[in-house]
Parts: C-alpha cells; structure tokens; sequence
C-alpha cells in the first residue's frame, strides 16, 4: 500500500539520520545531511500532506463508481486468477493512484462501503476453509451456490464466460478489461427458513455444494451446536432494521 511505502521510507530515514548525527564527528557533514533529509522529506511528503488535493483520497474510478450505484446489501468476490493479475499503471501518478484503488486491493472496498467476499488477512478457519472451497472451483457455476450463501452478487473477473446463471452488467474500458457480472439469485444478507439440517462438521461443504442443499428451503447446522437437538421455528419473523453489522428482528414465537 502506498501508506505502508511511505512510512517505511521515512523512517528509514529517521533511523539512518540518527546514525549519522551520532557517529559523524564533522559538523558540516552533520549540518549538509540534517538540510538534504529535510529536503527529501519535503518532497516526498507534499504529494501526501493535508494541503494535497482531496480528490486523491475521494477520486475512484469506473468499477468502483458502478458498484457503488447499486442499491441494497451485497459483496462482490475477485476470480483467483483476477486477483493474481491485477494491474495499476496511468498517464500520471494520479491516474494510476485512482487505478490502483479500482482494482479493490485488499480492504480499500470498505472506504466505499463496498464489502469483498474473499475477505482480507482471513484467519477464522472455518470461514477461510469455506472461501478456499471457492477459489478452488472449477468455474463461477461451480462456485455459484457458496458464493450466492455469501451474499455475493457481483463477481470481477478478467475474461468473458457463458452461463445462463450469470449476467454480464459491465466491461472495463483499457487494455486490462475486467467485467462484471451479476449474481441474480443471490442470497440476502438475512432470510427465513422453514427447515434445519444437522451434520458433522467434516460433511458440511461438501453438502452445500450438493444439488440436495437448497438455501432457501433449510439452514444447516453443525452436530453439537443446535441447542441439543432441539430446533423450533417461529410462527412469524420480521427484520425492523438491518445493515452490514446489524440486524434487529420481531419475532411470534
């Protein structure tokens, strides 16, 4: 991240100015590095000051600007070899600056409320085991039912592909053109069920994956965690409020 650049190279430099002011005995020397590491810090440091122009924090570009406009809770998720082959570059260092951040490296969704599926720095072992179940699938078909229980609706990807379970809703302008395309039978950040399955753990994705699991119809449960077997459904439920973090529901039991 440039973030991370930026403070290595300063302190980088702190670190080696206070080497020289401790082991330099000529005090030209000392006085001609203190002006050249002011002079340096100066000019790397204007780019990224409080007098910088806002747009290079606030600019995005056309991905970035498309999901953005759309309206509900959603994630979108980067194809393996998308996420490998990611490019930045731009006539000036702006533009690429605002390129870079198309690309949705790492967290930088989150600054535009937009949420990656893959996740960042994942360590929960059973969510990183889910997601490693899709970036080893053979296809976006073959990922459609895990991705869809994500809340995925939008997956990027780096080449066209065709299906019938996906729609094609966007393609990048430039030489490295990412599409969209959406996930139309995507899964809600929070539904209603009507049934409940419990199984050991070791069984679990490889039944969700299943043509006998259906998202909409049953939840499922890992054996030891459903209350000790006992599993009761509402008469009725309604969610009042929900958002990303939260979810306050009323609920006739």
């Amino acid at each position: 991240y440039p973030s991370t650049i930026f403070f290595l190279s300063v302190f980088s430099l702190a670190f080696l100015s206070g080497f020289v002011l401790r082991t330099e005995k000529s005090r030209f020397l000392k006085v001609l590095f203190i002006i050249s590491a002011f002079v340096e810090l100066f000019f790397v440091g204007q780019k990224f000051n409080p007098a910088a122009d806002e747009r290079i924090y606030m600019a995005y570009g056309d991905k970035i600007k498309f999901l953005k406009n759309q309206k509900g809770f959603f994630r979108f998720f980067l194809s393996p070899k998308t996420e490998r082959h990611r490019k930045a570059s731009g006539f000036n260092t702006f533009d690429a600056w605002i390129r870079w951040k198309d690309n949705l490296y790492g967290d930088v969704g989150l600054l535009f409320g937009l949420y990656n599926a893959g996740g960042q720095n994942v360590e929960l072992a059973d969510y990183y085991n889910f997601t490693d179940k899709i970036f080893r699938a053979k296809g976006p078909d073959d990922a459609l039912k895990l991705l869809s229980l994500l809340s995925v609706r939008f997956l990027l990807i780096d080449y066209d592909f065709n299906s019938k379970k996906w729609k094609k809703v966007f393609k990048e302008r430039g030489d490295y053109r990412i599409r969209i395309y959406e996930n139309t039978k995507f899964l809600p950040l929070a539904y209603f069920v009507s049934g409940a399955k419990i199984l050991k753990k070791e069984e679990i994705l490889k039944f969700l994956k299943s043509e006998k699991f259906v998202p909409r119809r049953e939840v499922v449960l890992e054996e030891g965690n459903e209350s000790n077997g006992n599993i009761s459904f509402f008469r009725k439920a309604l969610i009042l409020k929900k958002n990303p973090v939260y979810i306050s529901l009323s609920v006739d039991a």
